[in-house]
């Protein structure tokens, strides 16, 4: 599927997915982080409908959590990052999106009334989340690293001798990374929690950071 990368008005954009599908906390929490990073972790999906407006295709919750941003700060919450599907993408997304229906109709479905027919093509929807999975799980992979060396670096100076200065200019790029850190951790949880269950139990071990 190809996609143009661009910045949006929020004000500019439509989405067909009520917000009352998502609960308000989890919508102002996500808000918040989107100023306080000054973006957001995954991109809106959008086709154009005009030459000035847009709509969602994909990522109704971060839509809505973009609108709640804009409305807590209107300067800083004035665009958001988006995918603009070009028409060659539309029969592509169209195909993900019956897949993410199937996956979802699967999850609903008691494990019970599955029938051996049904196997072959269960195995391929697995093989499908489980590389969301080892996607999601190499980019904690990614932070966790990022926060370990900082937590080095702090160690490092404070185990300085009595009578060495503190080199404070040392110090303040990893006191200043680590909100990031939290708040991009925070995201992920997030977004992890409305996966599957059996996906979400995998990173379980998050709490422990």
């Amino acid at each position: 599927m190809k996609f143009a990368t661009s910045l949006v008005a929020v004000k500019k954009i439509n989405c067909s997915v009520p917000r009352s599908n998502f609960a308000d906390e989890e919508i102002d929490q996500v808000a918040k982080l989107i100023l306080q990073l000054e973006g957001i972790i995954n991109p809106l999906v959008l086709r154009k409908t005009s030459l000035d407006s847009y709509e969602v295709a994909s990522g109704g919750f971060e839509y809505h959590a973009a609108v709640r941003a804009r409305e807590i700060d209107p300067f800083k919450g004035e665009t958001i990052a988006a995918f603009i599907i070009d028409p060659g993408g539309e029969d592509a997304l169209e195909k993900n999106e019956a897949l993410e229906a199937q996956i979802q109709a699967l999850r609903d479905q008691p494990l019970s009334t599955a029938g051996d027919s049904n196997q072959p093509s269960l195995a391929n929807l697995e093989l499908r989340l489980k590389n969301l999975e080892d996607r999601i799980e190499a980019r904690m992979e990614e932070l966790r690293k990022e926060q370990v060396e900082n937590r080095k670096q702090l160690e490092a100076l404070f185990k300085q001798k009595p009578g060495q200065s503190l080199d404070i200019d040392s110090l303040l790029p990893a006191l200043e990374r680590l909100p990031d850190l939290i708040a991009q951790l925070e995201i992920f949880k997030l977004q992890i929690n409305r996966l599957a269950p059996q996906v979400s139990n995998r990173f379980l071990g998050l709490d422990s950071i």
